[in-house]
């Protein structure tokens, strides 16, 4: 049910995992009917469904003399896995650094150093709420650094988990953005269509703008009130959460979209990797 990060996250055990992956899609249940689904000993359900229920994973109802188990919403574990992957990119680890923070009322400023500290900052975009509408600046001269330093298994988890989520994406990149992936995938050793694959199908909104307009190399995401700005050649960050700097970045994206051409990204990508 949940993928090796999200596990990670959740802090579950094997039999957790599958208990609640046999929860998937249905409706409460008694103790007896989950017991033949999973095909775990009621004695050993009654301990796992308790921890989980203590943990907000499913739900306990009553119903006259029996009780009835059922997975809690997905909205619901949704918000608590987008809560787990801020609380662990905010632990402090002393081979990473968070270089200051800068707090008020709506604003906070959080500057952070480190190749872990950076995954963990990507690898949280996977918990976006469901149907979260994202923006994107990547300028060709981040694409090495970000296959060299952000592991491929982050960028295929994103990938899945917008999909499976109806993220929204708009982006915009060289023209030459996918020719350029595909030649430094090459370079690393890559088989270029392992991760181009994980990018087909999304819901992307992608704008090209000519050779050399991106003449920079952080990587710019930004999301509701927050906006990331990374740098995977020095390996710092800076998160920044206020509505007005988003609006004035969102404002300068649209201008920017009136200086290039829109393209289908998904068919680009699916010519590059040839018949599946």
């Amino acid at each position: 049910m949940f993928n090796d990060e999200e596990i990670k996250l959740l802090g579950l055990s094997s039999r957790e995992n599958h208990l609640l992956s046999g929860l998937l899609g249905e409706d409460a249940l008694l103790i007896t009917a989950i017991a033949r689904t999973t095909r775990l000993k009621r004695t050993t359900l009654y301990s796992l469904l308790d921890r989980l229920h203590e943990r907000g994973l499913v739900i306990k109802s009553r119903r006259g003399k029996r009780w009835y188990w059922q997975l809690a919403p997905e909205k619901q574990i949704q918000e608590k896995l987008f809560a787990l992957a801020e609380r662990h990119r905010t632990t402090p680890d002393p081979h990473e650094k968070e270089l200051g923070i800068i707090a008020s009322q709506d604003t906070e400023y959080k500057l952070y150093r480190g190749q872990k500290k950076l995954g963990t900052i990507y690898a949280e975009l996977a918990y976006l709420p469901r149907g979260t509408r994202l923006f994107g600046i990547q300028p060709n001269e981040s694409i090495a650094s970000v296959i060299k330093n952000a592991p491929s298994k982050i960028i295929a988890n994103i990938n899945e988990s917008f999909k499976n989520r109806g993220i929204i994406i708009e982006a915009i990149l060289a023209e030459d953005f996918v020719e350029q992936y595909v030649r430094i995938l090459r370079t690393e050793n890559i088989p270029p269509a392992e991760i181009l694959r994980t990018f087909g199908e999304r819901l992307a909104i992608t704008t090209y703008v000519p050779k050399g307009t991106l003449d920079f190399n952080a990587e710019l995401i930004f999301y509701g009130n927050t906006l990331l700005i990374l740098d995977w050649r020095e390996l710092s960050a800076v998160v920044i959460k206020n509505k007005n700097v988003v609006g004035i970045l969102k404002a300068m994206f649209d201008l920017a979209k009136l200086a290039g051409r829109r393209v289908d990204q998904n068919k680009k990508v699916a010519d590059v990797i040839g018949p599946q």
